[in-house]
């Protein structure tokens, strides 16, 4: 045996006539361990284990040192710093709450807050995928005169249904007045589609060079 050797085996002597023997002692742990990584899966349907959940996982050996030898302070000392670094690896998600039907409250508005973002993330991407289809559409307007007459007529059909909308709704006292506006809109955006080029009249910079 060399001298490494055998300073090893004289550091694991010194540790059994503290704690007992070290293999029932591995044992017992990883029944600890095992334990733990089953609530892992229960949380997030996988027995993957985070940087928190490893830090435990040594307060949990910490935890069974301190049965062994509850009168040796280190064995606390090394729970509070485990448990410390558990929290930093946590970080800004650690809930603070009186009760766990506010922590779950405070889950639900989480849950609810990341929804309404990836909803709004989609629908920037939908607003831009139409900005994208409106400029290659009024690209098409700008070359082509049957197009052009297509929208005219568009135009024309919308300033009708919104005068037919402003005539008949309900609890309105200006209903004559919304019904020229809306004609008047409606034919003056067609005549300046007839008149002006495309990029002009949208203020689109693309569209507008080159007219």
């Amino acid at each position: 045996m060399n001298d490494n050797q055998g300073t090893t085996q004289e550091l694991l002597d010194g540790r059994a006539a503290t704690y007992g023997d070290r293999v029932k002692n591995m044992d017992s742990v990883s029944d600890m361990v095992n334990a733990y990584i089953d609530g892992v899966e229960q949380r997030s349907g996988k027995r993957e284990i985070t940087g928190a959940d490893f830090a435990m996982i040594m307060l949990m050996y910490k935890t069974y040192r301190f049965a062994v030898a509850p009168d040796y302070k280190d064995n606390i000392a090394d729970i509070f710093g485990y448990a410390q670094i558990a929290e930093e690896c946590v970080g800004l998600q650690m809930i603070s709450a009186p009760s766990a039907q506010e922590y779950q409250a405070v889950k639900q508005r989480q849950k609810e807050n990341v929804e309404a973002k990836a909803r709004e993330e989609k629908n920037k991407e939908l607003t831009l995928a139409a900005e994208r289809g409106v400029r290659a559409y009024l690209e098409q307007v700008r070359s082509n005169e049957v197009v052009r007459g297509g929208l005219i007529t568009f135009l024309d059909d919308i300033a009708n249904k919104e005068a037919v909308r402003a005539k008949y709704s309900p609890g309105e006292n200006d209903k004559e007045e919304r019904l020229r506006d809306a004609e008047l809109n409606g034919k003056r955006m067609a005549a300046e589609l007839r008149d002006k080029p495309i990029g002009k009249i949208t203020g689109d910079p693309v569209l507008g060079q080159g007219e």
